[in-house]
């Protein structure tokens, strides 16, 4: 069986992605959502001033250390939106940074909450969660944001319990939307899936828009935030494999014990608490400790020196960070 020795992100080498994780409340329960991120015990501090000004001060650490000019900030939760002053936020972080600003959401907050707000978003990740999400209320919102000239996507989580019910979804969605916006179908990490269901998800994207809207937002792929593949992976074989993040956990191609990785120099994530690891909990930098954004004296605690890490976690799971560089040591 061939595996993965090599995989080198397709993101250009200028640009970091960050991952932010506000807060751990949300408004749905999903069987499979990861660990804590519906749990509720971590809500936003009020200090929006505090968050903005160490939020930052880390960017300026990569800009001036790493080169790293374009910043893909990705925010998410828990419903992110669900807090009263998110608005307030992601405008101050757009006033004082230059930034590419995503979000992951559930998108059922109102209308009226998203065409007051979606003009400050640059991508919005809509994950469509078959047990709780109300389809047309969803589509809806995708319209909404399409309109305001937004990246839109809308991710099916898959899940294998319901799976004919999933498949229904995404053809009503694309019969019954006004907008053309992706659509794409996501594994849910722990499902057993069959073979045809396995090969189903290993090419998630299940609509993309127009070639017209390809031509308008060509810039967004001459800055890498649409990419058709995000990773090469080269196998024991010799061979090379171009891939999207969900090939790797597809496959079970996701153990990276003892690899070298870029986590912490290509990407970053923030936890609710407020740590800044790996998603999976990676410490970074190879150091021992984790600095934390909700620190008073963060600006003067946060200066290090950027290196790679050595993986300690025996199954990657989430998916951006399964197409960081990495290799086997």
């Amino acid at each position: 069986m061939t595996y993965p020795i090599n995989i080198v992100s397709t993101k250009p080498q200028d640009t970091l992605d960050i991952s932010w994780d506000i807060t751990n409340v949300c408004n749905f329960a999903c069987h499979y959502c990861f660990p804590e991120a519906n749990a509720g015990t971590h809500k936003i501090i009020d200090d929006i001033d505090l968050l903005v000004t160490n939020f930052t001060h880390l960017v300026t650490q990569y800009k001036t250390k790493l080169g790293k000019e374009k910043i893909h900030l990705k925010i998410g939760g828990g419903e992110p939106t669900l807090w009263k002053d998110f608005g307030e936020l992601i405008s101050k972080l757009k006033d004082n940074n230059d930034l590419y600003l995503s979000i992951i959401s559930n998108a059922s907050r109102t209308l009226r909450w998203w065409n007051e707000y979606g003009n400050l978003i640059d991508n919005a990740i809509l994950s469509f969660h078959i047990n709780s999400a109300d389809i047309n209320h969803h589509i809806t919102v995708a319209d909404i944001l399409t309109r305001l000239g937004k990246k839109v996507t809308v991710l099916v989580l898959m899940d294998s319990t319901r799976w004919n019910d999933c498949i229904s979804a995404i053809e009503y969605m694309k019969a019954h939307s006004n907008e053309r916006w992706f659509i794409e179908a996501k594994t849910v990490i722990g499902d057993t899936y069959t073979t045809e269901q396995t090969t189903y998800l290993l090419d998630e994207i299940k609509r993309m828009p127009s070639p017209m809207w390809f031509i308008k937002n060509i810039g967004l792929v001459a800055d890498g935030i649409i990419r058709r593949h995000q990773s090469v992976a080269t196998l024991d074989d010799g061979s090379k494999l171009n891939a999207r993040s969900s090939a790797y956990i597809s496959r079970g191609w996701n153990d990276f014990t003892g690899w070298k990785c870029n986590i912490g120099l290509e990407s970053v994530y923030i936890k609710w608490t407020g740590e800044i690891k790996g998603a999976c909990g990676q410490q970074l930098y190879g150091i021992g400790h984790t600095f934390n954004i909700l620190d008073k004296d963060f600006i003067k605690k946060y200066n290090p020196e950027f290196k790679s890490a050595i993986c300690n976690q025996s199954s990657c799971v989430c998916l951006p960070e399964t197409h960081v560089t990495k290799s086997l040591s």
